[in-house]
C-alpha cells in the first residue's frame, strides 16, 4: 500500500532531520483518509493509517528498538 510506504519514508526523513520533507509525506497520507488498522509487531507499532500520519505531523517520529528477541 502506497500510504504505508509514505509513512515509512516520513519516518526515515524524520530520523535524518529532514522534517519539512517528512511532513509532506505524512500530510499526503493524512489526506487519503484511510481508516484501516495496521500493525508491525517487530517494532510495537499499531495504528489507524491516516490518523497516525496526522499525529506524526504534530510529533516527529523517533527511533524505536526492534522488539524481536533472537
Amino acid at each position: 500500500m502506497q500510504a504505508l510506504a509514505l509513512i515509512w519514508q516520513g519516518h526515515m526523513l524524520d530520523l535524518l532531520e529532514k522534517r519539512e520533507e517528512a511532513i509532506s509525506c505524512y500530510k499526503h497520507v493524512g489526506d487519503m483518509n484511510i481508516t484501516d488498522q495496521w500493525a508491525h509487531s517487530q517494532f510495537g507499532l499499531r495504528y489507524e493509517v491516516s490518523a497516525y500520519a496526522n499525529e506524526r505531523i504534530r510529533k516527529p517520529f523517533q527511533r524505536i528498538e526492534n522488539q524481536d528477541k533472537e
